[in-house]
């Protein structure tokens, strides 16, 4: 009998003691304040480029934006001078004569075209070569163009890319265009360029929701 007592204490004990804990455990519930809400406001360092670049691997992201050349691309004497043959039989004028309107009407095919349909025709062919016509072309390595509609940060310190939201995308395309790299790649002048920026704001995901954005050269 003295054996069954001392067993039975122990588990008496314990019992009372779990079920101590439970109702501890359940009086506490849903007093216990839980962290919520938001996530907490970052400050964020990297480069800025084009969210809706196809190539977003780590070693594209790395690379230089592509040269930009505004000058017409190399060629040898004789592409120089078969290319102006051909300028003059279609009635196009060369770069390096007046710049006057022919005037004489071509044939080509059995077909003649007067001067006057095809200064019209001219004009609608190299309407859409502006000088900002590169710079509205999207660049390989996810450089900004003017053909940029969205923005994503590379942060510096390890790689990551997250797209800024369209609050984001606002504050970068004001500060691009205010920048002096930024007005140049607009006016045709210059190519796409990866700006160096200082995002503040809040990661959901993989998307900051931008609180301010500034360019840091």
């Amino acid at each position: 009998m003295k054996t069954l007592l001392r067993l039975a204490a122990p588990l008496a004990l314990a019992a009372l003691t779990a079920a101590a804990q439970n109702a501890n455990e359940v009086k506490d519930r849903g007093a216990t304040a839980l962290q919520s809400g938001p996530a907490p406001p970052v400050t964020l360092y990297g480069t800025l480029v084009d969210a809706g670049c196809r190539n977003r691997t780590a070693l594209n992201l790395k690379q230089a934006p592509e040269t930009f050349a505004a000058a017409a691309p190399a060629q040898t004497a004789a592409d120089a001078q078969s290319g102006a043959q051909a300028r003059t039989a279609q009635g196009y004028q060369n770069p390096s004569t007046p710049s006057q309107q022919p005037n004489t009407q071509v044939s080509v095919n059995g077909i003649t075209v007067d001067p006057k349909t095809l200064a019209a025709e001219r004009h609608d062919v190299l309407e859409h070569q502006v000088p900002d016509l590169r710079s509205r072309q999207m660049d390989p390595t996810c450089a900004i163009t003017g053909a940029t509609h969205g923005f994503a940060i590379v942060l510096t310190d390890n790689g990551r890319m997250l797209n800024l939201d369209d609050g984001g995308n606002t504050f970068a395309n004001e500060a691009v265009q205010g920048s002096a790299d930024g007005r140049t790649m607009m006016s045709g002048n210059g190519g796409g360029f990866k700006p160096a920026a200082v995002v503040k704001g809040n990661i959901h995901a993989d998307k900051v929701v931008v609180q301010s954005l500034k360019l840091t050269k």
